[in-house]
């Protein structure tokens, strides 16, 4: 069965694509980017450059994890006051990373937000302009 978080990385993952290549469905699809692009990245800007898919992921994931913890507690008691804190690691890098891409994390938003607003210029152009 799905974990929740897996859940949320698939979701993540269809509005991304949907994000980029949705322009080319019809006009009601470019209707709908025209508002959800500008929305995506207002809230992404807002929350210190990070998705609130990527940050509710997160929090899924530590629920989870904290969840194995305890029902593994009884096998052997650890202390993870000393845990190491994790690097943020957005949706896109993790999964640039895990096909051992290696990328700055400030060039991926630049190439992330070209293709976004080509994606907004070509809904804008067949909703407007056409």
């Amino acid at each position: 069965m799905l974990k929740l978080s897996e859940i949320v990385n698939k979701f993540h993952l269809f509005l991304s694509g949907y994000i980029v290549v949705g322009w080319m469905f019809s006009d009601i699809h470019s209707k709908i980017l025209l508002g959800l692009i500008p929305s995506v990245y207002g809230n992404w800007l807002v929350n210190d450059n990070k998705c609130l898919l990527t940050v509710l992921e997160h929090k899924l994931i530590e629920v989870e994890e904290s969840k194995e913890l305890d029902s593994k507690k009884d096998d052997s008691k650890k202390d993870n006051d000393d845990k190491e804190e994790e690097v943020y690691e957005g949706f896109f890098l993790k999964m640039i990373k895990s096909h051992g891409i290696d990328i700055n994390n400030d060039d991926l938003n630049k190439i992330l937000t070209v293709i976004s607003y080509h994606s907004f210029l070509q809904s804008y152009r067949n909703v407007i302009l056409t």
